[in-house]
């Protein structure tokens, strides 16, 4: 089953699973971008689910931020 939510730090909204079933980890995009594709600024507290261990080896998000809501 597929859930939805939204990041409350960038306001997206994304499912937990794509089209062919594999996982999603969503990520803040950067708030700004030159046209050489420079980032300019991030979000101060963005979010990015890619895993990583913690010292116990389980798995937790990169970045919690200002974490998300099941919509």
């Amino acid at each position: 089953m597929t859930a939805r939510f939204r990041c409350l730090a960038c306001f997206g909204e994304y499912s937990d699973k794509c089209p062919d079933g594999s996982v999603y980890f969503h990520a803040c995009p950067p708030l700004d971008i030159d046209q050489a594709g420079l980032v300019f600024q991030e979000a101060i507290n963005k979010r990015d689910e890619n895993p990583v261990a913690d010292s116990g080896g389980a798995a937790r998000p990169r970045l919690e931020g200002l974490g998300r809501v099941r919509l």
